[in-house]
């Protein structure tokens, strides 16, 4: 997870954390970007639920996308 937790913050300059870990095989991240532009904002966190896919070794269970 630590090594996920990487990638994206170097990859897409967020801020993320684990907020949840119930079981050794399971655990939940919180990933936030601060942007005065919410189509750039909403973009950007879908490439993150994008990439996270992509790398294989996790599967997302649930993911919410939220702007302020």
């Amino acid at each position: 997870m630590k090594s996920l937790i990487a990638k994206i913050r170097n990859n897409f300059n967020a801020s993320v954390s684990e907020i949840a870990n119930d079981k050794w095989q399971r655990g939940k991240l919180g990933v936030s970007i601060v942007s005065n532009d919410s189509r750039f904002l909403d973009s950007q966190l879908r490439k993150v639920v994008n990439f996270v896919e992509g790398v294989g070794t996790v599967e997302i269970i649930e993911s919410n996308i939220e702007t302020f």
